[in-house]
């Protein structure tokens, strides 16, 4: 086991033999959040103007990201049950394409100010940005899952 440190946040990571991350609390995963909001934000050298509505802007992505966890842990509570036929999966799986439909929907409306107030560049950069950050999440889920 080894530990590694998460720049800018005084928190350190713990790793096993396998290189999987141990569990972190609520409070560490939000601070680490939080971190990365900063980047972004940081990323985009928001003026005046817009750093009035970042506020909005960062609560949606929390919001965004507890609703993924949330997610998550209902797919490894349905993943550990014996006994769920298909169609009972399906159903599962159809619940939550919809709970991530009305996340992305209130994600799209608390960013919608935001997003209008930012120049070519900026909304550039901010698509590519939570794409990056999308395809490392994704990566690490993949990588515990093996």
């Amino acid at each position: 086991m080894y530990n590694v440190e998460c720049p800018g946040t005084g928190l350190v990571a713990m790793f096993n033999s396998k290189e999987r991350p141990m569990a972190l609390s609520s409070e560490d995963r939000q601070a680490l959040a939080r971190e990365r909001f900063g980047r972004l934000k940081a990323a985009l050298s928001l003026n005046s103007a817009q750093e009035k509505n970042w506020p909005t802007v960062e609560s949606a992505l929390l919001s965004a990201a507890r609703a993924r966890l949330q997610r998550y842990s209902q797919i490894q509570q349905v993943r550990a049950k014996s006994g769920v036929n298909l169609a009972d999966r399906m159903r599962e799986r159809a619940e939550g394409l919809r709970s991530r439909a009305a996340v992305v929907e209130k994600f799209a409306e608390a960013t919608g100010p935001f997003l209008s107030s930012l120049d070519e560049n900026q909304k550039l950069r901010f698509g590519q940005l939570l794409r990056a950050s999308s395809r490392r999440r994704l990566e690490a889920i993949a990588a515990r899952s093996q």
